[in-house]
């Protein structure tokens, strides 16, 4: 806001917001006290939003900082292979980066199992 000021910080919000009915607040365990989900509650009065308060689970980030990642829930690119959009079911797939091959990189056998690359 310093920058441009608060009526741009304004417009910025309200046209990114525009089509907002409902503010969720995500329950997950950590938060010091109810003074989040009460401000989340007033800020959705505010703009006259349905308010939802729902529980949330850290599993997903737990497990992406420590393993295992189950292909269910992510995408593990291997040496040689870049993310790429799909269509269909999936969201993300991997795919070898633009120029390389897959026999440009070891493969996972050859790098050995306790040496997954991960990105």
């Amino acid at each position: 806001m310093e920058k441009y000021g608060e009526d741009n910080a304004r417009y910025i919000l309200d046209t990114m917001t525009r089509h907002y009915r409902r503010l969720a607040f995500i329950r997950m365990g950590v938060e010091p006290d109810a003074s989040f989900e009460k401000r989340t509650r007033e800020l959705a009065a505010e703009r006259g939003w349905e308010f939802e308060a729902l529980d949330g689970d850290l599993g997903l980030l737990r497990r992406l900082a420590d393993g295992p990642w189950d292909p269910a829930d992510f995408l593990v690119l291997q040496p040689g292979q870049r993310a790429a959009a799909a269509l269909g079911d999936e969201v993300i797939v991997a795919e070898p980066s633009p120029g390389r091959t897959s026999e440009d990189e070891p493969s996972p056998a050859t790098i050995g199992a306790d040496e997954e690359v991960r990105t």
